[in-house]
This record gives C-alpha cells, sequence and structure tokens, in this order.
C-alpha cells in the first residue's frame, strides 16, 4: 500500500489530505489512558518529530488494536486515511490502518475480531 509520508506539522490542515492514505513518524513523548463511563478504554499520545507534535486518540476498536505498541518514548509510524465523517458530516477525522515500530507491524483489528474476542471474554471467564 503507497502512502504519502508527511510531516507532523501538516496535519494542522486535513482537509487537504481527504481521502488519501498518509504515513507519519515520530516518538511517542507523552500517553494518557483512561475509562469512560461506559467501561471503553482510550489512549492519547503526543507523537512528536523534529520540528513538532500532535495528539492522536485511540479508542474502541483503535485502542484494541494498537494499545500494546503504544509506550512513551517508543519510535513509530501510523500508516492513516483521512476521511470525512459518516455521523457528522464536515468533520474530518484520522483512521488508523496501521502501526509499525522498530520490531513489528500491528494493523487495525477488525468488528468481527472485537466480537469473537468480546464472545471469548463472555464465555471463557
Amino acid at each position: 500500500m503507497n502512502y504519502l509520508k508527511i510531516e507532523l506539522s501538516q496535519l494542522n490542515d486535513l482537509k487537504i489530505f481527504l481521502g488519501k492514505k498518509i504515513a507519519v513518524s515520530g516518538k511517542i513523548s507523552k500517553i494518557r489512558t483512561g475509562k469512560f463511563r461506559n467501561g471503553h478504554l482510550y489512549s492519547i499520545l503526543e507523537l512528536t518529530d523534529k520540528v513538532s507534535s500532535f495528539e492522536f486518540c485511540f479508542i474502541g476498536v483503535d485502542y484494541l488494536s494498537f494499545n500494546e505498541i503504544l509506550i512513551e518514548g517508543q519510535s513509530v509510524e501510523l500508516m492513516c486515511s483521512i476521511a470525512e465523517s459518516l455521523w457528522q458530516p464536515g468533520e474530518i477525522y484520522i483512521k488508523y490502518i496501521a502501526i509499525s515500530d522498530d520490531t513489528k507491524t500491528l494493523e487495525r483489528i477488525t468488528d468481527d475480531e472485537v466480537l469473537n474476542a468480546k464472545i471469548q471474554s463472555t464465555f471463557y471467564k
């Protein structure tokens, strides 16, 4: 898959990347994790490169897919697509596809894999 490699500072205007697949690299300089009232976990990380930084939020399937690689101090590359929200027309968001570090690449899990994980945890406690 071909990704347009960009700097973090270019993420300030996502509209110019609408419909494109992008890759950004940097070091995770800060990470916050928490739990919503409904029990869903999330991580917010600050990725820093030589010029700037940008915060990325991982919720739900994204949290489940990538949490093991989201470690403060880790250098990573995020592969994403930039899309318009189906639920909020005009709202643009970052859809995570994969994240890699020096040793591995994790891809976003599918909704079927999330459902299977929920079934496993329900029946095999």
